[in-house]
């Protein structure tokens, strides 16, 4: 009695592994979309999650190649436990933004729980269609022995730019305290001034590629660093490099200043936890002389 009902057993488990096959190909052939679009959006954590899906639907694989069903049966069940988990953590992320009323981010953690991922074509477009110029999601980020993607260091000040590297340290760009000048001068009562912070040096020591435009900030509690933090193109006279921030023309009795905005290039903040916010260059910045601006401090690079 007892062998037939191991048999009846050893039956119903091989039923149960040759049901999910096709279900775990499917499966196995999805997956890597996903993980593609949870590296795109920076999601590690899914990311990592969704790796250690995939290595165990292939054992799954192996497992029912070589006729062993219990195997797979076994592989199966530590997939449905590690998937429960997954949503458990994923629910808690989920409070979490709302706790910050970070509802787009919440929004993106719902879909996940929900099942709704971004298709590969779709991705593709978003991202060719996007003008930043950070390059960060064009590759994987590395891994540590046990799969899971390194965590990105945390600056050692606030409101200071840093570059941020691949293995996921930060390094820092040239700091200088710009100068404040107003300069101008004119015959007869006329004349032309503008106001400037000027950079000791012709070119920051700090070289960067265009493929090396990742940059983080750490920002104070409750300061929106979009409201302190400007990237500057800066001019280039002599032995020192210029920031202009307004100029005008000066009359005997009136007077006009208009702010210079024709040097600041575009970049938007989007939050990593912690306080701390990836930068996004929005504009194509062409060879030369850059910064990031905190009131009289500056944050240089050179870009090739």
């Amino acid at each position: 009695m007892k062998t037939i009902i191991i048999f009846l057993g050893l039956i119903f488990t091989l039923e149960i592994a040759l049901a999910q096959a096709t279900e775990n190909q499917k499966r196995l052939a999805a997956i890597q979309q996903e993980i593609d679009a949870a590296v795109q959006h920076e999601d590690f954590l899914r990311a990592a999650n969704l790796v250690k899906e995939r290595d165990v639907r292939k054992e799954i694989e192996k497992a029912i190649q070589n006729e062993d069903f219990i195997r797979a049966a076994e592989l199966r069940e530590l997939l449905v436990s590690g998937s429960d988990n997954s949503d458990s953590e994923l629910k808690r992320r989920l409070q979490e933004a709302l706790d910050v009323e970070n509802y787009h981010l919440a929004q993106e953690i719902q879909n996940e729980i929900d099942g709704i991922f971004p298709e590969a074509s779709s991705l593709t477009e978003w991202h060719n269609g996007s003008p930043q110029v950070a390059l960060e999601d064009d590759y994987y980020y590395p891994t540590n022995e046990t799969g899971q993607p390194l965590r990105l260091q945390v600056p050692e000040f606030y409101n200071q730019v840093y570059k941020r590297e691949m293995d996921g340290s930060v390094s820092s760009l040239e700091k200088v305290n710009g100068q404040f000048k107003s300069s101008g001068g004119g015959y007869g009562g006329f004349s032309g001034r503008r106001t400037s912070f000027v950079l000791a040096g012709r070119q920051s020591r700090i070289l960067l590629t265009k493929q090396d435009l990742s940059f983080v900030v750490r920002a104070d509690l409750g300061v929106d660093p979009s409201d302190i933090i400007q990237l500057v193109k800066l001019d280039v006279k002599g032995n020192n490099r210029y920031a202009h921030i307004s100029e005008g023309r000066t009359f005997v009795y009136a007077g006009s200043s208009n702010q210079v905005t024709d040097n600041l290039r575009e970049i938007s903040f989007e939050s990593l936890g912690e306080g701390i916010f990836q930068i996004k260059v929005h504009s194509s910045l062409a060879p030369g002389q850059y910064a990031f601006k905190n009131g009289d401090k500056f944050f240089a690079f050179t870009l090739r």
